[in-house]
């Protein structure tokens, strides 16, 4: 292998290390007060609902998480031989995007430009969601050698222990990041509502509660549905995310249906999402079928028709 394609190859999570470092730098300023008048605990109070979380700082988690995997795929652009880019290319422009994006919404949000701040959210949202719906058809689909989709140009040395330690960092990462841009641009919709609709604050609330129920109806959909459920089998984030954010709200408003009437909605929301998780554990680990391919049939409408058919014939 050349120098020079080992530095082709380790230029992009190069670039996304660069911007993570720029986001992670404007965040913690944003939290500190260091190069803002206004540091995000302020601004945030001053536009405070009532399902406004607790200062739970599980951000920095996620943003670690997201160094494991840039810092693991350096590491394998500099020891392996690289035919293609890990991921794809569209997996790293739409992650430096969401970057971007997500630096310049700290920067307007510190600065109460909330209605611009949301857009640059909504944005970013985006992006990251189509950065980590690329690395998951990269690493389920495409590099699955038992697939009619399996993709030649998949590095030789792709096995399963790599296969597995991307799930974990990249699909898992850009999902937990995912799911947290997506809970705060919901939030902060909730607070345009409120502060610049003049929407009542529990009004406000109800509704971003509402969006935030559609959102995760939707994703319980998608993870138990027959194929997609095979596409995010180990996939957990999203409802780690869920959890820790219901809890947030709880912990900072507690439960009281007079004083706060959200509350209960958001109880009712963090137990759901406990038994979605639970569920979604037992499926991964017990609820598949043994072929483990993206062409395999998970509670599908044909496999219950084979044994409903089979059942049929032997009562005959």
């Amino acid at each position: 292998m050349s120098v020079g394609s080992v530095s082709r190859a380790v230029i992009w999570p190069c670039v996304s290390l660069i911007t993570l470092i720029c986001t992670v730098f404007v965040h913690y300023a944003s939290v500190t007060g260091l190069i803002f008048e206004m540091c995000l605990a302020d601004v945030t109070s001053k536009y405070e609902l009532m399902i406004t979380p607790s200062g739970w700082q599980f951000w920095s988690i996620i943003y670690a998480w997201q160094f494991l995997w840039i810092i693991y795929i350096a590491v394998l652009c500099c020891k392996q031989e690289m035919r293609a880019i890990v991921l794809g290319p569209v997996f790293y422009i739409t992650f430096i995007v969401s970057n971007l994006l997500n630096t310049a919404w700290i920067i307007a949000f510190c600065n109460s430009l909330i209605v611009v701040s949301e857009v640059f959210l909504f944005l970013s949202t985006i992006a990251m969601c189509i950065s980590a719906a690329a690395a998951h058809h990269y690493v389920v689909i495409k590099a699955d050698s038992s697939s009619e989709y399996y993709d030649s140009e998949i590095p030789h040395w792709m096995d399963e222990t790599v296969s597995l330690v991307l799930t974990a960092l990249a699909l898992n990462g850009t999902a937990f990041y995912t799911q947290w841009l997506l809970i705060a641009s919901v939030l902060q919709f909730g607070v345009i509502l409120c502060f610049e609709a003049r929407v009542e604050n529990e009004t406000a609330s109800f509704v971003a509660l509402a969006v935030l129920t559609a959102f995760l109806i939707l994703h319980c959909a998608l993870d138990f549905n027959p194929r997609a459920g095979k596409l995010l089998r180990f996939t957990f984030t999203p409802y780690i995310t869920f959890i820790l954010t219901f809890a947030a709200m709880i912990s900072k408003h507690g439960v009281d249906a007079e004083q706060c009437a959200p509350s209960i909605m958001t109880l009712l929301l963090l137990i759901l999402s406990i038994l979605a998780f639970a569920l979604k554990i037992y499926l991964s680990f017990f609820g598949y079928s043994a072929d483990t391919s993206w062409d395999a049939a998970f509670l599908s409408i044909e496999r219950y028709q084979q044994k409903v058919n089979e059942a049929s014939e032997k009562t005959e």
